[in-house]
């Protein structure tokens, strides 16, 4: 049974990742392109606020927990939780989770074409990252990310 939760949830944390980069990849092009943004996103017309997560904090002032009702990235931990490629439940870096800021929406565009093509042509690679305990400091495992 353990085994299938495992197998079952490092799917669904990829997904919860690849919808996180995507988004953070269009919030910072249009940041960084100085468009104006209202800053608010909307379902059905209506507004989606900011949530007070209340994470816990490390000893280094990190906060760490799970991102995944967290639609903003303000509002994601310092350490995102995931579970490793060897199945330890552990944290890794939110910085590694949303990998480079793209300059400009054109730029956002061209990133993700170039992976799609990588992909259909077996050539992506995808990052792996190191897992660590809530401490930020302690790696227990390591993560594939895409």
């Amino acid at each position: 049974m353990k085994k299938f939760y495992i197998k079952a949830f490092i799917p669904l944390a990829a997904l919860v990742a690849g919808i996180t980069i995507s988004t953070g990849i269009i919030t910072s092009a249009n940041i960084k392109e100085n468009k104006p943004s209202s800053g608010k996103m909307y379902v059905d017309g209506v507004e989606i606020k900011h949530t007070d997560f209340n994470y816990p904090v490390n000893k280094n002032g990190q906060t760490y927990g799970s991102c995944a009702d967290a639609v903003y990235i303000e509002d994601h931990p310092d350490l995102v939780s995931v579970v490793g490629n060897d199945g330890k439940v552990g944290y890794i870096y939110k910085e590694d989770m949303l990998g480079e800021d793209p300059s400009c929406p054109e730029e956002a565009v061209k990133m993700m074409e170039e992976r799609k093509k990588a992909e259909e042509n077996g050539t992506y690679t995808p990052k792996v990252c190191n897992v660590y305990a809530s401490d930020g400091e302690t790696i227990i495992d390591t993560f594939t990310i895409g």
